[in-house]
């Protein structure tokens, strides 16, 4: 179907004692807007804005840390100091349903390319 955004996420973890926990859910949602972006931003050391094109009706972000030794922390204030909301690990990615048209990024101790996916609604 045109148009269709459709998200799948799963996660699983088996415990030492023998036992496992995991949660799974899916979403298939109209697309309203025509706009989506898929860019690697590099994000520094200072508070910097996602960017996010011509998306100007954000429904779902993907986030991916490609860095492989510091982390980045992601908030809806500027600056980035304290209040982040999402913090990825070096390899770590997060989808992120949101309405939130600005975003602030930084990252720990050295620039990191961070994958960034928006679907507009």
């Amino acid at each position: 179907m045109a148009n269709t955004i459709t998200v799948s996420v799963s996660a699983s973890v088996a415990l030492g004692a023998g036992g496992s926990r995991a949660g799974a859910g899916s979403i298939s949602a109209i697309q309203s807007g025509t706009n989506n972006i898929g860019n690697v931003q590099n994000i520094g050391t200072t508070t910097e804005a996602l960017t996010f094109g011509d998306v100007t009706t954000i429904g779902y972000l993907f986030l991916h840390n490609l860095d492989a030794t510091n982390y980045v922390e992601f908030d809806l204030n500027t600056p980035v100091a304290g209040t982040a909301f999402c913090k990825l690990l070096p390899g770590e990615c997060a989808f992120i349903p949101t309405r939130q048209t600005t975003i602030y990024a930084k990252a720990n101790a050295a620039a990191v390319d961070v994958d960034v996916v928006a679907f507009e609604l």
